[in-house]
């Protein structure tokens, strides 16, 4: 009997591998009557069931097998397989992780588990299930390829080139090999290695659309013309390429031909039908407004933003913060923030009847026109005239004829010297109030007109010009003549260091005025600059262009993230911490399968085309040479020597010096909005000491790119006027030093450098940026520094002392030096009470009463912390003291990124953080203080929202943009954290 059995095993298994699926079948069917409880032939059965796509019958076969032999490993992946194709993941990877339980060791079997533990966010085991699966089938290229892909996404790109080489190293001819080498060498800057490995795989595979379109993306940078040919000869082989198409755009985006790229994303658009549209929709109405096709381009918006839950959350936000506070309308920043409104809820309101069309179209281009002038007006006094300029051309093409606008059009050219075409704006705009008899505008424009003629040494036009002024009988504004600005003597230039200066001054005896200061051991270890000698400044050249965009440098940026090496543990979620093996409930993971559908994927704005998405900046693993477990996880990129080469790095030298009849101009705060943006401390032989002044866009650790000549000092006309100032002042005021995490991190520690160098009783003034907050005065007062002492330089923002003492900047701004920690801990720790009781472990800090970066659906995250006990606090609405006790005693601390983190600086060793944060504003300042203490630190990722042309209207920048945390995503993360 057991013969015959077998031989019908044989048969069967022969029938289905020949596909003689009915044969098969009736077989099994004979074996199941001779001996019913034979698993094998239940297998057999099942697996028959499955190739003829019976899912229910091929599920009964296997659940008999596994009934009758419940260590059956080989229907246990079976099964796994059969759970994968009906999309049921997490009973998928059960089944899997049983069979291997068991002892299997098919490579599928972990290759299949890896692409699960992929698609639910678990990269770490996904990376550990390829791995294994290459280690037992060495030439795996699915298995490779699974890799690549998460290296390529964490953007280990060393990895990911390994890898793929690995791939066309085990098959020369596999195109796709080489198409995803090129598009991570393309990621990685390495343009032109990336090109040669897409005409390697053309002469392969000439007939690719794919290789076309990825080359196009490589050319784009350098060659645009070449990329659009690439890109028209990808869409001739597929003419329903979707992914040319919307390059193709993009690149014609690029190159200013707007016109021809709406074509090609409304072609997108018809090719997608009813998908997701929003980012090809935004690319479209970008460059419909560009050209001033504003209806269209409102139709498309009003699809984009109805019923959007982060549109909707943003209006409710807006409204109620314009409802409750008190504005002049002289709050130009306000008044943009009301224009905006209108214009979202008027958009949402569109309606495509005939009747009401134009209507409402004239509604919603009156309150666009609004929001140019209006930000135009904001980006003026924040001295960012030439993008102020734009936002003005803007206004023009919604209102051609409007004199206002041409007049504020001149202004910022005036002030950018593009003199000649100021002249032009100025005279359009005589020419239209000419028609209009607006006689005061046309007055202060012939006042503006001589100014500019004064500029350009023209001096009997100017003159004909203030004549026109003084033929009125106006009573003009105050503020055409009577500001408190007045000439100031240029800079000669500028010392990259104090110390040469004052060695120049005093020779040998320089130390009488310049002491060094060192507060811990390494400090002296920065870098020296090369040049001792001043630097002259050509005014004549006027500012050069940047290179190097200081906070908001993504190259710089990019470096930094890498040395902090965040690890992606799931969709959306990011550890910093050094964490064991990120291990997955393979018994839960059923029930997280909703993250897939859930989690939103997209990205921000881009100049450039997509190619394959990028969401994490975690850099994990490359496979080596010899194929081992241990080599396989080697990481090839930074480890903790990546941050200490980063502290290194941000050391400077600290100093005191004293620099006689010395200046400082310290630009004040002059609304919630527009704060210390510039620094300037000048000797009195008009020189700037670059070591001591500073500016946005400040320049990130290891950025060489800075260029201290092109300070704003240099380029001003004019000053406040000059407060003489008796005895000895200490300047201590940094950037941005109203907010809390600044005055914190920037200028207290300033104070330190400052006592260190000279004795404060002999100190006369110190000049803060202003003194008028809690945690203003009560810092102030716990360092001793009498109230009668203290200077606002809000109040006072150009000085010269009898002897102004300046100490150093700790380090590059907002980078908090490991004996900065310690004075912060040292000198607000004292007396913290110990009585755990009065204060809770688990924190939330809110930003309701926040102007930006506020959590758009807190009312559900607090909802879902609060059934773990957590507890909602303000810091803002707290003592200093209660604020420090608060974060002492905490366990666990959630909260949006945000100046209430910063007194994380009190925190106990081994206290978890999880930090939200918009995708568009990723930020270290609270990583590095974790990594200083020794916390445990976490953040999320907030959903995306795509539409560019409405978000950049939403928020001036994306430092303010607002987080919408995605739910899903949370509730892993308390997973990971162990609060769940």
């Amino acid at each position: 009997m057991k013969i015959k059995i077998e031989k019908y095993l044989r048969l069967a298994k022969s029938d289905l591998t020949e596909g003689k699926l009915s044969q098969a079948i009736a077989t099994c069917e004979k074996i199941l009557e001779i001996q019913p409880n034979s698993a094998a032939a239940y297998r057999i059965l099942g697996e028959t069931y499955q190739v003829e796509n019976d899912f229910e019958k091929a599920m009964y076969a296997y659940a008999k097998a596994v009934e009758i032999q419940p260590e059956y490993a080989e229907v246990h992946a079976f099964l796994g397989q059969l759970y994968s194709q009906k999309k049921w993941l997490g009973e998928a990877a059960n089944q899997y992780q049983k069979a291997i339980d068991l002892g299997l060791k098919w490579p599928e079997v972990y290759y299949n588990l890896g692409n699960i533990f992929y698609k639910v966010g678990y990269l770490e085991s996904a990376i550990q299930s390829y791995e294994t699966a290459i280690i037992l089938k060495p030439d795996y290229i699915k298995a490779y390829f699974g890799l690549g892909i998460i290296f390529e996404r964490e953007r280990n790109y060393q990895g990911a080139v390994d890898i793929y080489r690995k791939v066309i190293k085990l098959n020369p001819d596999f195109v796709e090999a080489y198409n995803s080498l090129g598009s991570v060498l393309a990621d990685w800057n390495r343009t032109s290695e990336a090109i040669e490995v897409y005409q390697q795989a053309l002469v392969l595979k000439p007939d690719s659309a794919s290789l076309y379109n990825n080359l196009g993306f490589s050319l784009l940078e350098k060659n645009p013309i070449e990329a659009i040919a690439a890109y028209h000869r990808a869409i001739e082989l597929d003419p329903n390429f979707i992914k040319a198409h919307y390059n193709l755009g993009k690149a014609l985006q690029i190159i200013g031909e707007h016109e021809r790229a709406v074509k090609y994303f409304q072609e997108v658009i018809r090719l997608k039908g009813e998908k997701d549209n929003v980012l090809v929709y935004s690319d479209c109405v970008f460059s419909l407004m560009t050209i001033g096709k504003f209806p269209t381009a409102f139709v498309y918006l009003k699809n984009i933003i109805t019923n959007h839950q982060f549109v909707d959350g943003y209006c409710q936000i807006l409204e109620s913060k314009l409802g409750n506070v008190e504005q002049t309308v002289s709050d130009e920043m306000y008044l943009t923030k009301v224009a905006v409104f209108n214009f979202m809820k008027q958009l949402q309101k569109l309606d495509s009847n005939p009747e009401n069309y134009q209507q409402k179209f004239h509604q919603i281009s009156q309150y666009l026109l609004q929001y140019y002038i209006h930000f135009g007006n904001v980006l003026m006094e924040n001295q960012s005239y030439e993008a102020a300029g734009n936002f003005y051309q803007r206004a023009l093409q919604i209102q051609p004829n409007s004199a206002d606008v041409y007049s504020l059009l001149g202004n910022s050219l005036v002030k950018q010297k593009r003199l000649n075409s100021a002249i032009i704006s100025y005279q359009i705009a005589l020419q239209i109030l000419l028609s209009e008899n607006r006689i005061d505008e046309r007055t202060k424009i012939y006042f503006q007109l001589g100014k500019v003629m004064e500029k350009q040494q023209k001096w009997q036009l100017a003159i004909d010009y203030y004549t026109k002024v003084s033929w009125t009988k106006l009573q003009l504004s105050t503020d055409i003549f009577n500001h408190d600005l007045l000439p100031y003597q240029k800079l000669e230039g500028l010392y990259l260091s104090t110390k040469d200066w004052i060695q120049k001054l005093d020779g040998k005896n320089y130390q009488k005025q310049y002491k060094e200061v060192k507060l811990e051991e390494l400090t002296t270890e920065y870098r020296e600059e090369s040049i001792k000698s001043p630097i002259k400044v050509n005014f004549e050249n006027g500012k050069k262009d940047l290179k190097c965009l200081g906070l908001n440098c993504h190259e710089c940026l990019n470096q930094i993230y890498q040395w902090f090496n965040p690890k992606s543990l799931a969709q959306g979620v990011y550890s910093l911490s050094v964490q064991g093996e990120f291990k997955p409930n393979i018994d839960s993971l059923s029930q997280e399968i909703s993250l897939l559908n859930s989690v939103q994927n997209g990205g921000r704005k881009s100049s450039t085309p997509l190619k394959k998405e990028r969401t994490s900046l975690s850099s994990l693993t490359s496979p080596s040479k010899e194929g081992t477990i241990s080599t396989l996880t080697k990481d090839t990129t930074n480890d903790m020597e990546g941050i200490y080469y980063f502290q290194k790095l941000s050391r400077g030298l600290t100093f005191v010096t004293i620099v006689p009849e010395g200046r400082a101009w310290i630009m004040p705060k002059k609304n919630y909005w527009r704060l210390c943006y510039g620094i300037a401390i000048m000797t009195p032989d008009n020189y700037l000491l670059a070591d001591l002044s500073r500016e946005y866009p400040s320049p990130l650790p290891g950025c060489t790119k800075h260029d201290p000549s092109q300070h704003q000092i240099f380029d001003f006309e004019e000053l406040p006027p000059l407060k003489k100032i008796n005895g000895r002042v200490a300047v201590l005021s940094v950037l941005s030093g109203n907010i809390y995490f600044h005055w914190m991190v920037d200028l207290l520690p300033r104070i330190e450098i400052l006592r260190q160098g000279i004795d404060l009783e002999k100190i006369d003034w110190f000049v803060v940026n202003n003194y008028q907050q809690p945690f203003q005065r009560e810092t102030l007062k716990s360092l001793g520094i009498k109230e009668e002492k203290i200077l606002a330089s809000d109040r006072h923002p150009h000085i010269q002392a009898e002897e102004l003492v300046v100490p150093s900047y700790p380090s590059y701004l907002g980078w908090l030096q490991p004996w900065g920690l310690k004075f912060l801990r040292e000198v607000f720790l004292r007396g913290i009470t110990n009585n755990k009781s009065d204060f809770p472990e688990r924190i939330y800090i809110g930003r309701g009463n926040a102007r930006y970066r506020r959590v758009m659906n807190e009312p559900e995250v607090v909802e879902i912390l609060g059934k773990f006990g957590f507890t909602y606090v303000t810091p803002e609405s707290m003592s200093l003291e209660t604020q420090i006790s608060t974060f002492a005693h905490a366990k666990i601390i959630v909260a949006p990124h945000g100046s209430g983190l910063t007194n994380l600086v009190f925190c106990n060793p081994g206290t978890k953080v999880i930090e939200f944060f918009s995708p568009h504003y990723l930020r270290y300042y609270y990583w590095h203080i974790s990594q200083l203490l020794g916390l445990e630190h976490y953040y999320l990722i907030g959903e995306i929202f795509s539409c560019y042309p409405i978000r950049n209207i939403m928020y001036e920048s994306s430092l303010v943009e607002d987080i919408l945390v995605n739910l899903d995503s949370l509730n892993q993360m308390l997973k990971v954290v162990g609060i769940v």
